[in-house]
């Protein structure tokens, strides 16, 4: 609750409320500060690149545990609120950068034109999930990398269908 957040921080509730609208944006941004922002790699290589964001999003530093992912899920799935926000201020800067490591593959020749670029994107975190719901643990980066090697990057760099 946010009187127990208070109360932890030794702050007024009202002061709580200055930083964050309510709950699910104090969450969202708690998630945030443990995992970090984006790391956008320009490599020149969209396979580089692509490994990059595999190994960005299986560093120690943006792995906080299973047992907290399920919980913030479980929480998705009963909280429009929190899945709003959570699309927004967790998801989305997520999914443009690996849009925009995408996007630059194209520029340079290296991936043809025509995919649909937020469903490349969106492959990796879904892939993750599925990880994490059949087996209770986040990919490693061996895996993060085989999701990106064995799917994502055929997938990119096959001519998109008509």
């Amino acid at each position: 609750t946010m009187d127990a957040v208070a109360a932890r921080a030794r702050a007024a509730k009202t002061t709580i409320y200055r930083r964050w609208q309510g709950k699910a944006e104090l969450v969202v941004d708690s998630l945030n500060s443990l995992k970090g922002g984006p790391e956008i790699p320009d490599t020149g290589s969209l396979r580089q690149d692509m490994r990059a964001m595999a190994d960005s999003s299986t560093s120690a530093e943006s792995q906080f545990g299973a047992q907290a992912t399920i919980g913030m899920v479980n929480a998705l799935a009963h909280d429009a609120e929190l899945r709003r926000v959570f699309r927004e201020k967790f998801v989305a800067p997520r999914t443009a950068g690996f849009r925009r490591v995408f996007e630059r593959a194209v520029a340079r020749g290296g991936m043809p034109d025509g995919h649909d670029l937020d469903l490349l994107a969106r492959l990796l975190p879904a892939l993750a999930l599925q990880q994490l719901v059949l087996s209770g643990e986040l990919p490693d980066a061996r895996l993060a990398h085989q999701i990106m090697d064995e799917v994502i990057y055929p997938l990119a760099t096959v001519p998109a269908a008509t």
